[in-house]
């Protein structure tokens, strides 16, 4: 099961992240904008181009709440989901979020 030391080490992997605050919580950043925010030891929440998708698909996985309804953002439930799909929305999320000089130069991701 995935943990949040396992969300950091993911974020070492995509180029020029930082974690730092966001709101009261931690946040993984690049650019300076948000694309993951820790909801707690369980939970975080992440940007998605796919979120009707991944909350249709995956409401085990995936959750909306009140905060997130009109937004790209989804509750992810650390306990649930696999080491390779958490890569998987962590580099989508980075994408949606980088400049596009990062895309360009780290087209693998």
């Amino acid at each position: 099961m995935p943990t949040w030391r396992t969300v950091q080490n993911i974020a070492r992997t995509l180029p020029e992240t930082t974690e730092g605050p966001q709101y009261d919580k931690s946040s993984l950043r690049v650019g300076g904008k948000a694309f993951l925010i820790r909801g707690g030891d369980e939970t975080f929440s992440i940007i998605t181009d796919d979120r009707d998708v991944m909350l249709q698909s995956s409401p085990d996985i995936y959750e909306s709440i009140p905060h997130h309804v009109g937004t790209k953002w989804v509750v992810v439930r650390l306990a649930r989901i696999s080491e390779e799909e958490l890569r998987e929305i962590m580099a989508d999320a980075w994408r949606i979020r980088a400049p596009r000089r990062l895309i360009k130069a780290n087209p693998a991701i």
